[in-house]
């Protein structure tokens, strides 16, 4: 059940590590990100949650994915999204391989 208590952890405030300015809040299954850059673009998800593969895909369409099974991945103040290659290359775009999710500093 290690997907459970990854998702536990989870919970709460969190920061792109490489621009501060996209925030994130999850509650639950639910997750907010809210980017503040330009202009204010928010968006909701559902995670999914895989107990078989230990993955946690961020969103039903995303290409990016918590694994779990990886202890490094999630911490109390830094998780490490994956770029799933398989997707990433049926779709022919350009990603970032990882993203980086921080508890931000006045949490």
């Amino acid at each position: 059940h290690s997907t459970r208590r990854a998702l536990s952890a989870l919970q709460g405030r969190w920061c792109d590590e490489q621009d501060p300015t996209v925030t994130y809040v999850v509650t639950g299954l639910s997750c907010v990100r809210t980017m503040t850059k330009n202009k204010v673009t928010v968006r909701q998800y559902e995670f999914e949650v895989d107990e078989e593969s230990q993955v946690i895909p961020r969103g039903d369409k995303s290409a990016v994915e918590l694994r779990v099974h990886n202890p490094a991945c999630c911490t109390p103040t830094r998780v490490i999204w994956r770029c799933n290659r398989d997707e990433q290359a049926m779709d022919g775009k350009k990603r970032r391989s990882t993203f980086v999710w921080i508890r931000p500093r006045d949490w």
